[in-house]
């Protein structure tokens, strides 16, 4: 009796959704690299790539659990100085302007007397940058084989329950700089 073959994972490098996040996560990260435009340019550039990624994200495949994964752990994780390199800079170009004011859950009629909470565009920038470039380096220095797993993350729980949501808040403060509409 022959052997039934092997079914291959489908290559996700191949995937126009995940090849699409690829661009925008880099897009992103590069808003932190190299010499910088003016600050209202940056903060224009900044809302963009960030509204790319955000859509980019969404559109990601779902991908199927593999006991191989839970073996997996992304060796390439930011170093101090990729983290004071990305706060350094949104902190040079978002000034003073970096705090804005939001409600969390916006399904809910706020109390009396309850005040929104207190955003920060630097941290926030800094959170979806720290959840995006390690999985980039994976996937560009591993290649394949790692990829299931680095689409799982950036989508479960992360996207849904982390970095979406402050993208979302900085997205709309940054559309406040840049639009010049209160957040």
């Amino acid at each position: 009796m022959k052997a039934k073959p092997r079914r291959r994972a489908p290559n996700l490098l191949r995937n126009p959704a995940v090849a699409s996040f690829i661009v925008a996560g880099r897009n992103f990260c590069e808003l932190f690299a190299g010499p910088q435009p003016p600050p209202e340019e940056w903060c224009g550039a900044a809302l963009w790539c960030l509204s790319q990624l955000y859509l980019a994200a969404c559109a990601l495949p779902e991908t199927r659990w593999d006991e191989k994964l839970d073996r997996w752990e992304n060796p390439f994780v930011l170093t101090d100085r990729d983290r004071a390199r990305v706060t350094h800079v949104a902190e040079a170009m978002l000034g003073g302007a970096r705090r804005y004011r939001v409600w969390l859950d916006p399904r809910r009629e706020p109390e009396d007397g309850e005040e929104p909470e207190e955003g920060d565009l630097v941290q926030d920038l800094a959170e979806i940058y720290r959840e995006i470039k390690p999985g980039l380096t994976a996937a560009r220095r591993a290649g394949v084989r790692v990829l299931p797993r680095v689409v799982l993350a950036w989508k479960y729980p992360s996207f849904e329950s982390s970095w979406g949501i402050v993208a979302l808040n900085a997205m709309r403060a940054l559309h406040a700089l840049v639009y010049g509409r209160p957040a």
